[in-house]
């Protein structure tokens, strides 16, 4: 596999793009509180789910892609675990409990999914992609087991349950992907 640096510099340029028209359409308030919330939305329960299929289904199938997919979700978790440990040490001395769940959840969770999936793409191809996806599991499955706990401390009106860890917008697609 050989690195193709002007897909990945066209991909990256894109994406760069979109944040810096995002960003000056919000200073001049061209888009507002709902927009941006409405807009969340539409990426987590919509784009990222069908980028997720596609991915997994560019793939042909094999029980050795499987396989080092279901490799990719457990290191994927191993990976996690680190970053919650580092997250822990150091946000120790954060008095603020609103300054310490912000910064541990930042620290933890990346834009892995609908910005790592394209870059993955771009730089090792539709493989890449491929497993990228599989990372994605992990990703949401942490996402509403330990980030939903990260950000309920303190309130009640967050609840984490045991059906939003497996049954979420970043695993179902997985599924739905895997079959096709």
């Amino acid at each position: 596999m050989t690195l193709d640096i002007t897909s990945l510099t066209n991909t990256v340029l894109t994406l760069f793009i979109i944040v810096v028209v995002s960003c000056a359409a919000a200073k001049f308030k061209l888009i507002d509180d709902a927009f941006t919330k409405g807009f969340s939305t539409f990426i987590i329960c919509v784009a990222q789910p069908f980028m997720i299929m596609n991915a997994l289904s560019e793939v042909d199938f094999s029980l050795e892609n499987l396989k080092n997919g279901f490799t990719v979700t457990a290191t994927g978790f191993v990976s996690m675990a680190v970053c919650a440990a580092v997250a822990f040490v150091a946000t120790v001395k954060f008095s603020s409990l609103d300054e310490k769940k912000i910064c541990t959840f930042g620290i933890v969770f990346s834009n892995s999914g609908f910005m790592g999936i394209p870059v993955m793409k771009a730089t090792f191809g539709e493989t890449g992609a491929f497993y990228g996806a599989f990372f994605v599991i992990t990703f949401h499955i942490v996402l509403w087991t330990y980030g939903m706990y990260i950000l309920s401390r303190g309130r009640s009106d967050i609840k984490v349950s045991p059906l939003n860890m497996l049954v979420n917008f970043g695993t179902i697609p997985v599924l739905i992907g895997i079959v096709l």
